[in-house]
């Protein structure tokens, strides 16, 4: 009888190669064993989905300026105010206009929020008047490489 109490390296990768063989676990012991470390399982993959999803967060500065530009709102939702005073503090030192304009939003939010219409429509101004000529191409078409089957037969 195999008796798992916790999940350990060496019961995952057990666990990982019998799924990915085929393997058929189907005696009431393996299967009781693999009912009691499921939720473990589960934990681990969504512990390793926040460390990826942060990791790739962390190598990207712009994402990581807007993350922290959102965070810093959450940080002080039950302050207006304060946020507001915050974002303008913070706002001439950002230099990144992705992350300017992620505050701009929260700035004007904050302001619709507080009952200040016209500073809200103001950060909506600078947003509108600060947009490029010409708008770059949606993320996916930036980043996605063209199908296998559309590569020219050198990169194949």
């Amino acid at each position: 009888m195999i008796r798992v109490l916790y999940p350990t390296a060496a019961s995952l990768a057990l666990l990982a190669l019998c799924s990915v063989a085929g393997a058929q676990l189907k005696t009431p012991e393996v299967q009781g064993s693999l009912d009691q470390i499921a939720p473990y399982i589960e934990i681990m993959e969504k512990y390793l989905y926040l460390v990826d999803h942060v990791s790739r967060l962390a190598d990207n500065p712009t994402a990581s300026g807007i993350a922290a530009a959102l965070r810093a709102g959450d940080v002080l939702k039950e302050h207006p105010q304060d946020a507001i005073e915050y974002y303008n503090r913070v706002l001439p030192d950002v230099k990144n206009d992705s992350v300017r304009r992620a505050i701009r939003i929260q700035l004007a939010d904050l302001y619709q929020k507080t009952n200040q219409q016209d500073k809200a429509l103001e950060q909506l101004r600078e947003l509108m008047v600060s947009a490029p000529a010409s708008p770059r191409p949606p993320r996916a078409a930036r980043a996605a490489p063209p199908p296998r089957s559309e590569r020219p037969e050198a990169e194949q």
